[in-house]
């Protein structure tokens, strides 16, 4: 009777649940997956050099965000522009010493070495916060809203 009694025990303690409830969801989990740009521009600052250069709409532009590790995000916004963030919490932050190539009016395809890039998750849209130097003598800033979901027409729709 001890030795049944021993056995249901030791299997009651081998089905519980661990203190803890198991390992935690990794913080990248609530940023995964196809967002678009619902709003936002990215304005050169360039002076006389460059009084050609347009400010660059972020409207409608595809975003991809996929996980690299529990804490690490790739962002892919078009083949030439890849970076990666860290998340913590619902925030993401440009790790340091990185490049985006986009397409700005009067220089064409241009590297922008990116010196913020802040990703702020709320409820079902990301608030963006981008500022790099464009060409060595610009400088450029803009904000943008992604939201879930991609579209051809340039609005966000389900995805």
């Amino acid at each position: 009777m001890k030795k049944a009694l021993l056995l249901v025990s030791l299997a009651a303690l081998a089905a519980a649940p661990s203190c803890g409830g198991g390992s935690p969801a990794p913080q990248t989990d609530k940023f995964v997956g196809a967002w678009t740009f619902q709003s936002g521009m990215l304005t050169p600052m360039c002076g006389a050099l460059a009084a050609g250069v347009m400010p660059v709409s972020l409207v409608g532009l595809p975003v991809t965000l996929a996980q690299l590790d529990s804490t690490t995000l790739s962002l892919t916004l078009n083949a030439s522009c890849v970076i990666h963030l860290e998340v913590s919490g619902a925030t993401a932050t440009v790790a340091a010493a990185q490049t985006c190539t986009l397409d700005v009016a009067g220089l064409g395809p241009t590297a922008v070495d990116i010196t913020t890039w802040t990703l702020t998750l709320t409820g079902d849209h990301i608030d963006n916060k981008i500022a790099g130097n464009v060409a060595g003598f610009c400088s450029a800033t803009g904000v943008g809203v992604l939201v879930r979901g991609t579209t051809d027409a340039g609005t966000a729709g389900g995805g």
